[in-house]
């Protein structure tokens, strides 16, 4: 798997979380540019496709290639999914956090600090993030404690 610090020259726009209708296969899609190589790319992450490690499946396109019609695989728009995988992982985490802090779910938020560290990527989050969701966690339970009384 690439190294992040390898990838300084990667940049996340966007991501957002797709489930391909009602009964489809969850996956997210982060848009990222790489400076190195001068191209706007696409990674899709397949949550329910995991390797033997454990990790998502990433594939990654060139979009300008995309566009133009280029989808072929060898001398055409083949990216290493798995070079591109700590920057899409910790881009996905992230945002996950962002959305269940901005909802206050505390089970979101376990769920995906736990993903961060089954994906290695737990110790490239943010401090802040990480701190802010704890303190978001910790006000959902005591509001669930309050509730029980």
């Amino acid at each position: 798997m690439g190294r992040l610090s390898e990838l300084k020259t990667v940049h996340v726009k966007d991501v957002a979380r797709h489930r391909n209708g009602i009964s489809g296969a969850p996956f997210w899609v982060v848009l990222f540019s790489d400076e190195e190589y001068g191209q706007n790319m696409v990674g899709i992450a397949f949550r329910d496709r995991v390797d033997n490690n454990g990790l998502v499946q990433v594939a990654v396109l060139d979009l300008n290639e995309t566009l133009a019609g280029n989808i072929d695989f060898a001398g055409g728009n083949s990216w290493r999914g798995d070079w591109y995988a700590p920057v899409i992982y910790k881009s996905i985490i992230e945002s996950e956090l962002r959305d269940d802090m901005e909802h206050d779910s505390g089970f979101g938020i376990q769920e995906h600090l736990e993903l961060a560290k089954k994906w290695r990527v737990y110790d490239l989050i943010d401090l802040d993030t990480i701190q802010d969701a704890h303190e978001t966690m910790e006000r959902v339970r005591s509001a669930e404690g309050e509730e029980d009384v």
